[in-house]
């Protein structure tokens, strides 16, 4: 049984009431269409394509792409953690810091914005997973627009050689190509291709982020390459020359 409606409630419920509440409701809903959104309210950011058609490769060409760039350059391990031991004369850690170092450095002349994870043999973050994560963090507060992890690889197998780029976010591919095109022109070595895989730094990274494996420590003769100075200042390079044409791929600034 239903309770009847008296007095002043009734007229809340009368045909002419109901239909000035449908005016009012329709106008303030156009008005909203035709204003927009209140003053402060969040916006989604424009969707950014996932990955861009790269540009010809033109090495040294595209200085001018860099100008104003934020790049963080990580360079792998550090610390107690040494990363891969093999043939070469230093450590992974080390090949990894002297090649960002040199990277940092050619940057910066091209008037980028450089962020290095690690300028010493200190890992940011200590060792480990805190490690990885601090590595995240300081890609994130920068404000950076790209990520490249740098380290060297290793493999049971003595035979296996070879430059690789990984990524894990689509947007992050076009990045990782232009990388790898440039290395494998300037080092010269077998193309291992680029990969996607579940690596923490380039999963996380707020940015395009991608990971570069410089040649093998285990390898007889790329250990060889990886402990001379000339080597590692042409991998710089051809990260230097990958940014350039990646960040002139998307236009000019």
């Amino acid at each position: 049984m239903r309770t009847p409606r008296t007095g002043a409630l009734d007229a809340l419920y009368t045909p002419a009431w109901v239909g000035l509440m449908l005016v009012v409701v329709v106008l303030v809903l156009g008005a909203r269409l035709v204003l927009g959104p209140p003053q402060g309210a969040g916006r989604a950011p424009a969707p950014r394509p996932p990955s861009v058609e790269l540009v010809p490769r033109q090495p040294g060409g595209y200085g001018w792409s860099l100008a104003g760039r934020r790049i963080v350059l990580d360079p792998g391990h550090g610390g107690a953690d040494a990363g891969a031991v093999g043939r070469a004369a230093m450590p992974e850690k080390a090949i990894a810091l002297d090649t960002a170092l040199r990277a940092a450095a050619l940057l910066e002349r091209a008037g980028a914005r450089v962020v290095l994870t690690r300028r010493d043999d200190e890992a940011p973050g200590g060792t480990g997973q805190s490690s990885l994560v601090e590595r995240v963090r300081l890609t994130r507060n920068t404000g950076a627009d790209v990520m490249v992890s740098i380290h060297a690889d290793a493999s049971p197998d003595p035979s296996a050689r070879g430059v690789t780029t990984y990524y894990y976010h689509p947007e992050a591919a076009s990045l990782a190509r232009a990388i790898q095109q440039e290395l494998v022109a300037r080092l010269g070595t077998v193309d291992r291709g680029v990969r996607s895989a579940d690596f923490y730094v380039v999963r996380a990274a707020p940015v395009p982020a991608v990971l570069v494996e410089l040649g093998f420590v285990t390898h007889p003769a790329e250990a060889r390459s990886l402990s001379s100075a000339g080597y590692r200042q042409a991998a710089a390079e051809a990260i230097v020359d990958g940014l350039a044409r990646y960040f002139a791929s998307w236009g000019r600034p």
